[in-house]
């Protein structure tokens, strides 16, 4: 019922899941965000935004971009090879600051 919420009854009662999932917010208590779709992860700051070191400052570049799949631990910024990738959730996480929800 919530603004951002998906039922997930498709899945509980045998169906399929049609509905495509949204980009996913996340956000520090330190004010950084970052930005999960799909098979990508972006952190719109130049470090951790919580207790992992180097200690960064939100919305300051360099921005990173990480690739789950490949990189589930996060350990490799990938910005650099995925500029498309990176201005795409760049522009979506702007609209949905902007639009105060993300659908």
């Amino acid at each position: 019922a919530a603004e951002d919420s998906f039922s997930l009854l498709p899945l509980l009662t045998g169906g399929e899941w049609t509905t495509p999932r949204a980009p996913v917010i996340h956000h520090s208590s330190r004010g950084m965000f970052g930005l999960r779709d799909g098979d990508w992860k972006m952190v719109f700051g130049n470090g951790s935004g919580g207790r992992e070191q180097p200690r960064g400052e939100p919305f300051q570049e360099p921005y990173f971009l990480f690739d789950l799949v490949g990189d589930p631990a996060e350990t490799r910024n990938v910005i650099d090879q995925n500029l498309d990738i990176a201005a795409r959730m760049t522009e979506a996480l702007a609209t949905i600051r902007a639009g105060g929800r993300s659908r």
